[in-house]
């Protein structure tokens, strides 16, 4: 099985050394999904305090195979500056 590597960019970037073996593309996709699900139920203050937050994937060889990003941005009702989230 293939090697995926899930590099969270959340303010700084972590890197993912270690990598995770998936059965196929599909399943990498649906894993960086989750990530950020399970980021956003049990982190909730986490996302909203950078103004990027996603999950870039890589092969073994540490090409880009594509990345997540979650975008949100509050309204001019909640009083912030408007500053985009990612």
């Amino acid at each position: 099985m293939p090697a995926y590597y899930f590099h969270l960019q959340s303010g700084a970037e972590t890197r993912d050394e270690a990598g995770t073996e998936l059965a196929s593309l599909q399943e990498a996709r649906c894993h960086a999904v989750q990530m950020i699900a399970e980021m956003l139920c049990n982190s909730p203050e986490r996302y909203w305090e950078h103004e990027e937050y996603r999950v870039t994937v890589s092969d073994q060889t540490g090409l880009t195979l594509f990345t997540v990003e979650m975008v949100s941005v509050d309204s001019a009702a909640v009083g912030t500056s408007g500053k985009r989230v990612s």
